[in-house]
């Protein structure tokens, strides 16, 4: 370690200017609950009081520190960091990077934490500032990650907020589902821009690879755009945001267009969507759909279907109705020629959910020897009537079928 204090010439004033560098095999760190150790660290920084006119009138801590231009940069080869809040081993695996009182420059940061690997590049800026409490500290920040493990994420911050938790290598997958995800508030004194390519994300029991995705972040909102992945249950692009006003006000919203998914996947991703439209589960194929979500959301990130407000529109070909139960009698009924029904030619649904309620537009259907229209409600309870229109049918006369009743009745 050295370190130097000299006086130089700054606008006519001598003031003091001091450099502080270290240069060590080992540093450690230690806070009352976190502890890090780096190696090969290398740490030049400087220091020199700005020239003033008039003393600073601001005598605190931040006050004094806005009075010194900082100048600096750093270099580390690596390390390992044990922080109870996120119970997984955590290690650097390199640092490099340089600063001023404007700026912080990030060439490289690459960390592991559990199972997930992160490359983190880009600037920051507004620093001193928004520690004095007078700005927004502002980024634009470039993310690149091999993997992405969100569902161990999750679920190390539920244990983190156990005290004495085991710092764990990583979770097991049997455990990704079991995390209770609460309420995360957006800060509001923050402009970030970040821009995400993962090679592989785990969530949710969905293998997605790739995904890219850019981040904002300002207002106590968090916007995500064009946001694309592959994944193994279909393709999908998605456009988002999360707003938390407060902690009793959380609202989020999406548009989400996904291609060549399965009803049981769709199910899977959007739970709520089952209780819209439980025939879902008995489709079997590929589908696409459409959806702009708005909602409110409780301290467990459930939607509140009173605030629900959704567009949505389901559309398949070649589709196989599984478990038809009881559907069979109708068929018999209805002189299909197929007794077993199992296909339907072609399905596009639009509906909106507007009051607790959804209502499904007039959409056709074939089935069979069949072509219809059907258009109906159907409320948060379950409570459903339906029309019929039949268009096309071995009968010479047109006929309805009214559908009334609870999904499960």
């Amino acid at each position: 370690n050295s370190l130097r204090c000299y006086p130089v010439e700054s606008r006519g004033k001598t003031v003091p200017h001091i450099e502080f560098n270290t240069n060590g095999k080992t540093v450690a760190l230690r806070t009352e609950e976190s502890r890090m150790a780096l190696r090969n660290v290398d740490v030049r920084t400087s220091f020199q009081q700005k020239a003033r006119r008039r003393a600073s009138a601001d005598s605190s801590l931040v006050g004094k520190i806005r009075e010194w231009s900082p100048k600096g940069s750093i270099s580390v080869d690596g390390g390992a960091a044990v922080i109870p809040a996120v119970p997984l081993r955590t290690r650097l695996t390199g640092l490099r990077g340089n600063f001023d009182e404007r700026f912080i420059n990030l060439d490289t940061l690459a960390v592991r934490i559990g199972s997930t690997d992160l490359g983190l590049d880009g600037q920051v800026r507004g620093f001193l500032r928004a520690l004095a409490g007078r700005g927004v500290l502002a980024a634009d920040m470039n993310v690149k990650s091999g993997r992405l493990n969100l569902d161990e994420i999750l679920v190390a911050f539920g244990k983190g907020s156990r005290k004495e938790t085991e710092i764990l290598d990583s979770i097991p997958d049997a455990d990704a589902t079991k995390a209770d995800i609460s309420v995360i508030k957006v800060p509001g004194n923050v402009d970030f821009k970040l821009g995400l390519i993962a090679d592989r994300v785990d969530f949710a029991e969905m293998g997605i690879n790739p995904l890219i995705v850019n981040i904002a972040i300002k207002d106590k909102v968090a916007r995500l755009t064009d946001m694309s992945l592959q994944s193994e249950v279909g393709d999908m692009d998605i456009e988002a945001y999360y707003a938390t006003k407060s902690m009793s006000d959380v609202s989020f919203g999406a548009d989400l267009h996904l291609m060549n998914v399965s009803s049981k996947e769709i199910i899977y991703m959007l739970p709520n969507v089952d209780s819209l439209m439980p025939a879902l589960r008995h489709f079997e194929g590929k589908l696409g759909a459409d959806m702009s979500i708005s909602s409110q959301l409780d301290s467990g990130m459930n939607v509140l279907w009173p605030t629900l407000e959704a567009i949505l529109r389901i559309r398949g070909r070649d589709l196989m109705i599984s478990d038809a139960g009881n559907l069979r009698k109708v068929t018999k009924l209805l002189m299909f020629k197929n007794k077993n029904p199992g296909h339907i030619d072609d399905l596009s649904v639009d509906a909106v959910v507007h009051n607790g309620e959804l209502e499904v537009f007039p959409f056709k259907l074939g089935v069979d020897r069949y072509r219809c229209i059907l258009a109906g409600v159907q409320d948060i309870d379950r409570k459903l009537n339906y029309h019929i229109s039949i268009t096309q049918s071995p009968f010479i006369i047109p006929f309805g079928v009214n559908i009334y009743g609870y999904t499960d009745n």
